[in-house]
C-alpha cells in the first residue's frame, strides 16, 4: 500500500470533518470507508475461510483497519463493520 493513498484519504477525511483537530477519526462505523490492493508479494490468506491470498486492505479515513480478500474488503466497505465494533 502506498503512502500517497493513505495521505490522500487522509486529506479527503478531515475535509469532509471526520477527523477533528485532536487527531479523532470516526472510525470503521462512521467514517469514510475505502480499499485499496496490497503489493503482490503479500502473503497473509484471508480469514474469511475462502483460503484466498488478503490481496486488498480496508481504510477507515485512511488508516488500514482490516485486509482480506477483494470480496471481503469490498463487502466491509459497503456495509462497515458487521460486529459493531468501531
Amino acid at each position: 500500500m502506498s503512502d500517497h493513498v493513505i495521505e490522500r484519504e487522509e486529506l479527503r477525511a478531515r475535509a469532509a470533518g471526520l477527523i477533528d483537530s485532536d487527531g479523532i477519526r470516526s472510525g470503521s462505523v462512521n467514517g469514510h470507508r475505502t480499499l485499496t490492493r496490497l503489493p503482490s508479494t503479500s502473503r497473509k490468506r484471508c480469514s474469511c475461510g475462502c483460503g484466498k491470498r488478503a490481496t486488498h486492505v480496508g481504510l477507515g479515513d485512511g488508516l488500514a483497519l482490516m485486509s482480506g480478500c477483494e470480496l471481503r474488503v469490498r463487502r466491509w466497505v459497503r456495509d462497515g463493520d458487521s460486529r459493531g465494533a468501531a
